[in-house]
């Protein structure tokens, strides 16, 4: 009997020694996983601060580069052809973009187009009263002054058809299309391509220039610009670029008619260089770069700080500079 009692509190009194040494080794475990969970919250706090800093690099290099653009490029659309108050959304200047969208989305070189625009804006067709006294044969002389003389014909009957457009469906000013179209971006494009001669390159043209005057059409980019806008280091999301801007659609409309600048200047110099071997433009590429004054590189095309040249100073410099080597 005393043995068993002994063994009874041999028992009981090894219980309590077992719980301790267990609660101390759990005890040990949790405080691990613990230290274990506050090293990994340390690394994902870390990580959130630099991603946090990278963003923030980010946004600050897209407003300085944006910034750029506009103070390089930055006007609104039409507004160097003697608009008056180009961005006020008057018929004449809601017709003239309709007449800009019509020419400038035809296969012809951006040069003859928008001097073709230019010479129907001397005209007074942005005048609705104006294009509908006008003749066949009289638009078809303007367009050839223009020399837009591929599609003279087909254009000056396009013009009649759209001035008997705007009289008959919209009493003679193209803003009632907004009103018609209840503000809605979709609607507007749909009846934008009621016009003849107008398809989807030619809204989207229209969309990119006249969102200064209907703001609701904003944010637009051309197609093609988004392009451009991502090699100048802004990105192709146009939410971001639009939040850049502090979503002001007249800024809207200025950085995307500088972009189809930059797009014209590329093309005319992609034109003035075609003929140039792919040696010169290795010669050119390596002499931009000795100088400091490019960084990218896109299909033989240079862009100088960032950007295509706004002229075709820099490439003939470079070429005078260089030409005793390329004979070589």
């Amino acid at each position: 009997m005393a043995r068993t009692r002994a063994q009874g509190r041999q028992i009981t009194t090894g219980h309590p020694a077992m719980h301790k040494s267990s609660s101390n080794i759990a005890g040990k475990k949790r405080s691990r996983d613990e230290v274990d969970d506050d090293n990994t919250n340390k690394q994902s706090r870390g990580a959130s601060k630099s991603d946090t800093k990278k963003a923030k690099a980010l946004d600050e290099s897209m407003k300085r580069t944006v910034n750029k653009l506009l103070t390089n490029y930055g006007s609104l659309p039409l507004s160097d052809l003697g608009l008056p108050n180009p961005s006020s959304a008057n018929p004449e200047n809601v017709l003239a973009l309709v007449l800009n969208a019509m020419l400038t989305s035809a296969r012809i070189s951006h040069e003859l187009a928008f001097k073709s625009v230019r010479c129907l804006i001397e005209a007074g067709y942005q005048d609705i009263k104006t294009l509908t006294r006008s003749t066949w044969e009289e638009r078809t002389d303007v367009l050839t002054r223009g020399g837009y003389t591929r599609y003279r014909e087909k254009t000056s009957t396009a013009l009649g058809d759209l001035a008997q457009l705007v009289v008959e469906k919209y009493n003679g000013d193209l803003n009632h299309l907004l009103s018609k179209a209840s503000s809605d971006p979709t609607r507007i494009r749909e009846l934008i391509k009621e016009i003849k001669g107008i398809g989807n390159v030619g809204v989207d043209i229209f969309c990119d220039s006249a969102q200064c005057l209907w703001p609701c059409l904003a944010p637009f980019i051309h197609p093609r610009s988004m392009k451009t806008a991502k090699q100048c280091g802004i990105g192709d999301d146009v939410h971001a670029i639009w939040r850049t801007v502090e979503e002001d659609s007249e800024n809207m409309c200025k950085l995307a008619n500088a972009l189809t600048k930059i797009n014209w200047t590329a093309d005319l110099h992609l034109k003035n260089v075609t003929v140039l071997s792919g040696r010169f433009l290795d010669i050119l590429w390596k002499s931009f770069r000795r100088k400091g004054r490019t960084r990218n590189r896109q299909d033989g095309l240079c862009y100088v700080d960032g950007f295509y040249t706004a002229n075709g100073s820099d490439i003939n410099t470079i070429f005078n500079e260089t030409n005793q080597s390329v004979d070589g």
